[in-house]
Formats: C-alpha cells, sequence, structure tokens
C-alpha cells in the first residue's frame, strides 16, 4: 500500500481496526476521489468507490481553508446515491 501523511499521496484503501463505545469498527481510508482522471488517479477513485460500496457509513473529509469544491460536491452526489449515512468532517493543516 501506498500510504503517507502528506495529502495526496494514499493510493490504496487502508483498514484500521478500532473501537469505541465498546463497539468494534474498521475505518478505512482512501485516497482523494476525482472526476475525469486516468491511470493511477483513476485507480485511486475506483478504491475509493469500492470502499463506499462495501461501507456500513462514510466520513467525508473536506479541507476547511478551501472549502468545498466542484469535485466534494460531485462526491457528496455520489454519496446520497448510496444511500449510505455521510458524517462529514473539516480538517485544518497547521505550521504551528
Amino acid at each position: 500500500a501506498v500510504v503517507q501523511d502528506t495529502p495526496g499521496v494514499t493510493r490504496d484503501r487502508v483498514s484500521y481496526p478500532a473501537e469505541w463505545a465498546g463497539r468494534r469498527f474498521t475505518i478505512v481510508d482512501t485516497g482523494g476521489w476525482e472526476l475525469d482522471v486516468k491511470g493511477l488517479d483513476q485507480a485511486v477513485a475506483t478504491q475509493a468507490e469500492v470502499a463506499v460500496e462495501l461501507a456500513d457509513a462514510v466520513i467525508l473529509v473536506v479541507d476547511a481553508q478551501v472549502g468545498i469544491t466542484a469535485t466534494d460536491a460531485s462526491v457528496v452526489k455520489m454519496l446520497r446515491r448510496s444511500g449510505k449515512p455521510v458524517v462529514l468532517a473539516a480538517k485544518v493543516y497547521s505550521t504551528y
């Protein structure tokens, strides 16, 4: 799996077992989902779509400093069609 803490590097789905309030579950991290891409970026988008299909719920993470992009809006449409519960999380990068 190609994974790094740097934005835009994650290529594969990565699963993390977790437990909260006595419930066990798995969090799956995917690479970013982009529109109309080819090659490796298309493979990353496909991995994200597979993760949504397999999920019971989805956490959509957006960049709070940039705001909602056209790609984010398209992802939201896809997630609505999936019928999965979705939680929106906004991340902020800090240099402090």
